[in-house]
This record gives structure tokens, sequence and C-alpha cells, in this order.
């Protein structure tokens, strides 16, 4: 995304709400199964904010984050609206789909807006739609709202399972969660000595002046490990999403063979990243002298569907090696 461009979230607010993650999604928010009642037959679900009874086979969804829409997205389901910011979180096969759907404001709903809607189902997340402003009694006043909840961004797996479980989807969630578990499976057994002798790490830079090491517990190092990949020792076994560094400490990145940066969806690098790359340190790395560094598409993953497309990343760059 630059999402500087477009949205209310920055990439530096995105590794804000993932160190929230956990803190609110235990917590939850007063309210339970109150609020308004769906029509029609109707399931029970237990969320962190208590059992919801939400449509058996809901019809007007509203999603209120990246993870819910393109979740529905992926299992075929046009949401009746989203959220403004998300056009580079996108992968390309939604983004035309994403543009056209009404919006609901940012990641602080306009409550009106959502109203206008008429949902029968709401999702949102907890970082984002409850830190933001928004309360879950606003929310479950419209129709009933389901919070998206995890410890760390690298479990986007979870909420996407849930996302499609909510709307009645499953079925077409778990193939495609069968497909990226296949796909990494054969990159293990078919590049498996390659992936012995080589260290990976993962990079972004969330502000000019700084650089965030990405961990095995984020976003794409979740699909990095699954495919066999071992990080670099600066983030090897570490838990959490991501640490800021200084300029002053990229030499933890001197075992690094292959070097991943954040680029956008599109190739294109934003201002931040292009201050880090630009950094004498930074292109004395030994990943950065013998390759120029690796720009990663998929460095943001929210759903099976990006993250089959890191692992098409993933597989070019074994194939040289």
């Amino acid at each position: 995304m630059p999402l500087s461009r477009t949205s209310a979230l920055s990439r530096r607010g995105l590794l804000q709400a993932a160190t929230a993650l956990a803190a609110l999604g235990v917590a939850g928010c007063a309210g339970g199964a109150g609020g308004a009642r769906p029509e029609g037959p109707t399931r029970r679900v237990d969320t962190h904010q208590g059992p919801v009874d939400i449509p058996a086979d809901p019809q007007r969804v509203v999603c209120l984050d990246q993870y819910a829409t393109i979740a529905l997205l992926d299992v075929g389901i046009r949401p009746a609206a989203t959220v403004d910011g998300l056009d580079d979180w996108m992968p390309a096969e939604h983004l035309d789909t994403y543009r056209a759907l009404p919006r609901v404001g940012g990641y602080q709903p306009e409550f009106e807006r959502v109203l206008a809607v008429r949902p029968d189902l709401i999702i949102g997340n907890s970082a984002f739609t409850l830190s933001g402003g928004s309360t879950y009694e606003q929310l479950t006043g419209i129709a009933p709202t389901v919070i998206l909840t995890s410890r760390v961004s690298g479990e986007w797996q979870e909420m996407a399972l849930r996302a499609a479980d909510i709307v009645n989807r499953p079925e077409p969630m778990n193939r495609l969660r069968d497909r990226y578990l296949e796909r990494a499976a054969e990159i293990r057994r078919t590049y498996a000595a390659v992936l012995e002798r080589t260290r990976f790490n993962l990079v972004a830079s969330f502000k000019s002046g700084s650089w965030n090491l990405c961990l095995p517990d984020s976003w794409s190092g979740v699909v990095l490990a699954e495919a066999g990949c071992r990080f670099g020792t600066a983030a090897e076994g570490r838990t959490g999403s991501a640490v800021e560094q200084s300029y002053e400490q990229l030499g933890v990145l001197n075992d690094t063979d292959v070097l991943f940066y954040q680029v956008n969806p599109d190739g294109q690098v934003d201002q931040a990243m292009q201050a880090l790359l630009g950094q004498g340190s930074f292109q004395n790395l030994p990943a950065v002298r013998e390759s120029g560094g690796t720009p990663f598409k998929n460095l943001y993953v929210f759903g099976y569907g990006q993250a089959l497309g890191a692992l098409d990343e993933l597989e070019a760059v074994l194939r040289t090696r």
C-alpha cells in the first residue's frame, strides 16, 4: 500500500496495531450478544465479546478491515461495503472488485454510512475497528457484529478461516488453505538442499530514519517458515510481528543470504523504504552486494491467496540458488 496516499492507517500504524492485537483480543468489549437481532434463521457463534447470534446465511456483510474484506473476496463473496484505504493491500485479482465496493469510512467507520448499507452482519478486527474510537455497542446496535482477534500478524490464517466460517463459506476457504499447504510442502521437498544452506530475512520500513525486522511470526514470516526457510540469527526464534531498528543496526543482517524487502504490490518503493535502500550500510550487506536484495510484493499477507503469491516469489528466488 503506500497507505499514506489513500488510508488513515500507515504502515507504522499497522505495526502498532499488530502489537496491540493480543491485549485487545483478550480484553474484549462489553455487550455480548446484545444489540440488533438478525432476521430469519440464525446460528450462535462464540466470540471474545461473548456468544453472538448471526444470520445462518448472511447476505449483506459490512467488512471493517482488510482481513475480513480479503477473506470474503477469496471465497467469492462481495461485501455489501468495506472501508477506505485498502487499495494497496489488495491482491491484484481483487483490486477492481474492491474499488467498486461502497465505503463506510476508514478504520473508524462512520456509523450513519454503516446503517445506510442495511447490513445483516458486520465483521471487524479488534486492533483496528475497536482502537479507532468505534465501540462494540455502537456496531451491534446496527447489526450482529463479530470482531476477529489474533495475537500476532502471522495469525492471518486463523482470521481467514474464521471469517469464512462466519459467512457460511468454510469449504472454499479450506480448499484454498489446502492449496497453500500443499504448495509449501512441495517447495520444502523440492528445494530442501537450497533451504538448508540459505538464511532469509524480511525487512520493511515504516518511517524514514529506521527500519523494521519482520519476525517468523509476521505476515509473510509464517509463509516462509511453512515453506522451510531458515531465518537469519537476528530473527530466528523470536516472537512477535516486527522490531524497529536504527540504521546503525543493519549489521545484524550480515549472515543473511536472501534479504526480502518491502515493496508495494505494484512493485513501487515508498519514501521510507527508499531511504533505507539508499543507506551505505544497507548497500554493503552481503545479500545486497550479491543480488541487490530481493523486492517482495507479498510481504504483507492477509489471506491464503496472498500467501500463495508469496510462495511464488520465494520459489522464483530458490530456482536461482
